[in-house]
């Protein structure tokens, strides 16, 4: 994906979900990295924003409210797993994202079933369901 004008939704923010500790969280590298490639950021945390505003400036639009931050974004980046999170409602994301792209940095949900709901997800450290799938044709 190019990212350039691309509006990213980069979900938790923390380094661990229930604190607001931003101390060597993935999302202090990886919003700037996004935005060097010219992509938008909306970020969520449900305790950490406030940190996060603090620590980023203005690199990203900072909110507290999952479905307001997936609103209108090209894709979705998961770096936290909120339980808010691994429970919101799916078919809502795909609803609000202009893309249904999720990219999964913590393993949430099953690969099979972001399929079968219609998502483009990739997790991080196992097969993509694509790549599952032509392995299992080939052998």
């Amino acid at each position: 994906m190019i990212l350039k004008g691309k509006t990213i939704s980069v979900l938790g923010l923390a380094f661990k979900p229930n604190t607001n500790d931003m101390r060597s969280a993935p999302a202090l590298d990886i919003i700037p990295m996004l935005r060097e490639l010219g992509a938008f950021v909306k970020a969520y945390d449900p305790i950490a924003y406030v940190e996060a505003e603090r620590e980023l400036g203005p690199q990203a639009i900072f909110g507290n409210d999952l479905y307001e931050t997936v609103k209108d974004t090209d894709a979705c980046l998961i770096l936290t797993e909120w339980d808010d999170v691994q429970k919101m409602d799916k078919d809502q994301i795909k609803q609000l994202l202009r893309s249904p792209i999720v990219i999964d940095g913590r393993n949430l949900f099953d690969p099979a079933e972001m399929k079968e709901r219609g998502f483009i997800y990739q997790s991080i450290g196992r097969p993509s369901v694509w790549e599952a799938e032509l392995v299992s044709k080939a052998q």
